[in-house]
C-alpha cells in the first residue's frame, strides 16, 4: 500500500512520533462530520452535534458534497495509523468532538451554524477547536465576534485553515482572519508554499505541511490531499501535545 504509515513524511520530518500523545486533551473538529466507523478513528470520537440538520445528531455522518472532509481532518489530528497501518495522527490519544455543519448544502446558513458550533464545542469540553473551513471572504458576521470571543474568554484555542488562494483571494480568509485565531497555511516537503494549497501574507500565523498528505476517507479508505485544510489539523495536533 503506497499510502502506508511509512509514507507519512511529515511525522518524521518534524520528529512528531516521539513526543507526547495528546492524552487527556479534547479537540472539537467543526467540519462536515466524522465517519467514526473508520478503522483509523476507532474509539476517538467521544461526542458531537449536528448543526446542519442533515447529519446524525452526534455529528458522526458525512454531511454535504464535501462530506469526506471532516474525516480527513480528524485523521491528521488523532488517526490510529500506528496500529492500523493507515493514517497516523499527530496526537493519537486526543479525544474528538465531531461537530457537523452544512458546508456546500443549498440554503445552509453556515455563518449561523459555525457560531452555534463554536459555542457548543466550548460548552462541551473542547480545549482546542479546529476549523479547516473558509468563508471565502476576509470579513465575517457579527455573530462570529461573540462566539469566538466566548471561546477565547474560556481559554479555548482556535486554529483555522488560512484558506486556499484563488484568482480572487490571495490572502487569508475568515475564520482565519479573526483576531486571536491561529491561522495556518500549507507548505510542501521543501517548506515551500504551493499555488492553490494555501494563502500567504498578512493574516497567516504559521505554516505546516499541507501538500501531498494523506487522510482517512469515509468507508475505510485513505486518500491523498493537499491544502491549508490539511495543514491546520497538524498544528492542532501539536497544540494538543503541548497542552498535555
Amino acid at each position: 500500500n503506497s499510502l502506508h504509515f511509512q509514507s507519512q513524511w511529515w511525522l518524521d520530518e518534524y520528529d512528531l512520533t516521539s513526543l507526547a500523545t495528546g492524552e487527556g486533551v479534547t479537540v472539537a473538529d467543526i467540519d462536515t462530520g466524522i465517519d467514526s466507523s473508520h478503522p483509523d478513528l476507532n474509539g476517538v470520537v467521544i461526542g458531537g452535534a449536528d448543526f446542519s440538520g442533515s447529519g446524525r445528531p452526534n455529528g458522526t455522518s458525512p454531511v454535504g458534497p464535501s462530506g469526506f472532509h471532516g474525516t480527513m481532518v480528524a485523521s491528521l489530528i488523532a488517526g490510529q495509523g500506528r496500529e492500523t497501518g493507515g493514517v497516523a495522527g499527530i496526537a493519537p490519544d486526543v479525544k474528538l468532538l465531531s461537530v457537523s455543519i452544512g458546508l456546500g448544502l443549498p440554503d445552509a446558513d453556515t455563518d449561523r451554524q459555525i457560531a452555534q458550533a463554536v459555542r457548543w464545542s466550548v460548552d462541551n469540553g473542547a480545549q482546542i477547536i479546529n476549523l479547516s473551513i473558509s468563508r471565502n471572504s476576509v470579513s465575517w458576521p457579527a455573530s462570529w465576534d461573540s462566539a469566538f470571543l466566548y471561546a477565547m474568554d474560556k481559554g479555548v484555542l482556535i486554529i483555522a485553515a488560512s484558506g486556499n488562494e484563488s484568482q480572487n483571494l490571495k490572502s487569508a480568509t475568515a475564520p482565519a482572519t479573526l483576531p486571536g485565531v491561529v491561522s495556518v497555511t500549507a507548505v510542501d516537503e521543501d517548506n515551500q508554499t504551493v499555488a492553490g494549497a494555501g494563502s500567504s501574507g498578512i493574516g497567516v500565523s504559521l505554516a505546516a505541511p499541507g501538500v501531498d498528505l494523506v487522510g482517512s476517507f469515509p468507508g475505510g479508505d485513505v486518500r491523498r490531499w493537499s491544502g491549508s485544510s490539511a495543514a491546520a489539523p497538524l498544528v492542532t495536533g501539536v497544540a494538543a501535545l503541548i497542552l498535555e
